[in-house]
């Protein structure tokens, strides 16, 4: 059986498929049991393909919160589309520590006019498939593209 005592450690990812001519495009939010296995706790679906925005993810995620608390949040994990200041900045407004897939090209801004790169900190860890991961938790730090990240992300 499923144990929701302690603090979770979430998963927020996003799935779609076609079934026959339907299209279909869910945000998930799940608690992570194990290293194989996550149980989805909540989800929507997006009337729309491709990507979430951050108004997506903050309406199900605030799900969870008025379930269980922010305080039943040990960490949240989420892809690299998962991105965007106003999400950042929601998840920084409610301490909710955070993990973010995360490109080599993207940079880190660390809030005093200076941009980290990946390749120049040890905050960073090289994954399989060639992206960064970059464990956000108790530094206050905003995710940035090299050019600008779009506010609607």
């Amino acid at each position: 059986m499923l144990s929701l005592s302690g603090p979770m450690r979430l998963s927020l990812d996003r799935t779609n498929w076609k079934f026959g001519c339907l299209e279909i495009n869910l945000l998930v939010l799940a608690v992570v049991v194990n290293s194989q296995f996550a149980f989805p706790l909540f989800w929507v679906a997006l009337p729309k393909a491709g990507n979430s925005n951050f108004k997506e993810r903050i309406d199900l995620l605030q799900l969870f919160i008025k379930t269980f608390g922010s305080k039943k949040i040990l960490f949240l994990m989420g892809d690299r589309e998962f991105i965007g200041k106003k999400w950042i900045d929601f998840l920084m407004k409610e301490k909710i520590s955070f993990f973010i897939r995360i490109k080599e090209n993207r940079l880190i801004h660390n809030g005093e006019e200076k941009n980290i790169s990946p390749f120049s900190s040890n905050i960073y860890k090289q994954g399989k498939s060639g992206f960064w991961s970059v464990i956000l938790m108790d530094i206050v730090f905003t995710l940035q593209e090299q050019d600008h990240l779009p506010e609607n992300l």
